[in-house]
């Protein structure tokens, strides 16, 4: 198994593991033109893990923007048949490792208010609810912003 950078080629299983693991009426998923200027966009930090048997099975994403000292943390989904192999832990770890290696000071995200869940996993890796925007989400949901300060890379 493998994380790497991915690229255009990637988009489709991307497109096909999203659908797989979000609601569109809970969450806004990409179309599949967006995700095709994502995966060509070099401010965009898109990761794949490339399993040898089922190929890409997971996928995390993320938008620097220029002069910005931070990492937006955009989405993560792993293959449903893939689910309890570590392999979502093992995207974000990659994530944030990158982040630091890139010279980024903070990560920052977004969740839905009403995932417990990913909100107490988020706190135990050290990140901070700093905004909560209310409506946010096409259910009506709130967002939670949450940020986490990182250190630069020594390597």
């Amino acid at each position: 198994m493998t994380i790497r950078r991915a690229g255009p080629p990637d988009g489709d299983a991307i497109a096909r593991i999203e659908a797989a693991a979000f609601d569109p009426a809970r969450y806004v998923l990409f179309s599949r033109r967006r995700l095709a200027a994502n995966l060509a966009n070099p401010a965009c930090r898109v990761f794949v893990w490339d399993d040898p048997d089922m190929g890409v099975i997971g996928y995390s994403l993320g938008f620097s923007r220029r002069g910005q000292g931070w990492l937006r943390f955009y989405s993560l989904a792993v293959d449903p048949r893939a689910k309890g192999r570590g392999i979502g832990d093992a995207l974000f770890r990659h994530f944030e490792a990158d982040a630091a290696r890139a010279g980024f000071t903070s990560v920052i995200l977004e969740i839905r208010a009403d995932n417990r869940f990913l909100k107490d996993r988020y706190e135990a890796l050290g990140y901070r609810t700093y905004r909560v925007v209310d409506g946010y989400y096409p259910d009506g949901d709130a967002c939670l912003k949450m940020r986490k300060t990182i250190a630069a890379a020594t390597a």
